[in-house]
């Protein structure tokens, strides 16, 4: 219908499509099979007696395919210690257990379990009632050992929408999730709460949203939630059965964290290595929305903390070359510079800090502190 009302195709019930694989064409029609009548919480649910084609393989059903007729469910799978939970609606299943009780029964079991990591999967979840996000919250907060960015992980996607935004606004507030997956379909301030009205010529029912939902910070103008780690469906993971955002998942808990690869590359004397790690690790598609700058900052600092100044100081300048625009590597630079006593070198890297960003505070008040103008030719 919609080619058709393009002005596309002639004739809404054959469309000629040529395709192409391995250099081989051929022209397949396609023709209507009925509407798509999804049954359950799961988009893939409940497709094969409309004619439509499902075009996953043979295997394994992915954890978030499974279960298509509930709301919510929880599963611990031992090979790996994780505790997944499919969260689809921020409601009341109309089947037992209830909302609240699921999720009293899903950190019991949290707390019962050898749980390495729990994963709540937000990305099929368009919504319901943000006061249920409380308990949630209230839960992950009672759980420190589990409230780590190693082992808390939350999947969102386009399809996190309406108060399962609210949910993960709120995990991104409070708690140290590990966000994975794709950007929200809601930016950061919506309007939800919808009331139908029945439109007077048409007799058309629509649904109009009634409340603004603001988030914790009225500067937060976002136009979504970025993830982390950014993990999106391709058809051939879905045709092998394959989730990426698990995948992600598990990869970053099996083996050691850049921050830690590059540390121990800096401790071995291998500068040039770190800072190989890092151009590699800010070329991948998995941190197209949060660049590695921020870890390794944080590891330059963990260093400075621990009176490591040298090998801090090694870290901020790995960040420094492979981030140069950045006037937040270069003041880091700086504070680290200053701490082992080399005055002229963090002068020097204060002032880097101030061309590319003339206002950055933290580079200003060093420099008063210091006593030195923003320039070196002041």
């Amino acid at each position: 219908e919609i080619l058709d009302g393009l002005g596309v195709v002639q004739d809404m019930e054959a469309l000629p499509l040529v395709v192409e694989k391995d250099g081989l064409q051929e022209t397949a029609v396609v023709r209507p099979a009925g509407r798509l009548e999804v049954r359950g919480h799961n988009p893939a649910a409940g497709v094969d007696q409309t004619g439509w084609a499902n075009m996953r393989g043979p295997g394994e059903t992915p954890l978030w395919l499974r279960h298509p007729e509930r709301v919510y469910f929880a599963e611990f799978v031992p090979a790996d210690g994780t505790l997944y939970v499919a969260y689809r609606g921020v409601v009341d299943s109309p089947h037992p257990p209830g909302n609240v009780e699921f999720w009293r029964q899903t950190f019991a079991l949290a707390d019962s379990m050898p749980v390495e990591r729990l994963v709540i999967d937000l990305r099929e979840n368009t919504g319901g009632n943000s006061f249920f996000n409380r308990q949630v919250v209230r839960g992950i907060l009672a759980r420190p050992d589990l409230d780590r960015p190693d082992r808390l992980f939350v999947i969102i996607a386009p399809r996190t929408f309406s108060a399962a935004m609210n949910l993960a606004l709120d995990l991104e507030q409070w708690s140290n999730a590990t966000f994975v997956g794709a950007p929200t379909g809601n930016a950061t301030m919506f309007f939800g709460d919808h009331r139908t009205l029945v439109l007077p010529a048409s007799g058309m029912t629509v649904n109009v949203s009634s409340l603004p939902w603001h988030p914790v910070d009225p500067r937060d103008r976002r136009d979504f939630l970025a993830p982390d780690l950014y993990t999106p469906m391709t058809a051939a993971d879905y045709r092998g059965n394959v989730d990426p955002a698990m995948r992600a998942i598990l990869a970053r808990t099996e083996g050691p964290s850049l921050a830690e690869r590059v540390e121990a590359a800096v401790v071995a004397g291998d500068a040039e290595g770190a800072a190989a790690l890092v151009r590699a690790a800010a070329a991948e598609p998995l941190y197209r929305f949060r660049s590695p700058e921020a870890d390794i900052n944080a590891l330059g600092y963990r260093l400075l903390r621990d009176h490591r100044a040298e090998e801090a100081i090694a870290v901020f300048r790995i960040n420094a070359e492979v981030f140069p625009s950045s006037p937040n590597v270069w003041d880091s630079l700086g504070e680290a510079l200053l701490a082992a006593g080399r005055r002229d070198e963090g002068i020097a890297a204060y002032r880097r800090a101030l061309e590319l960003e003339p206002q950055f505070a933290s580079a200003l008040q060093a420099l008063e502190r210091l006593g030195v103008p923003a320039t070196a030719g002041s």
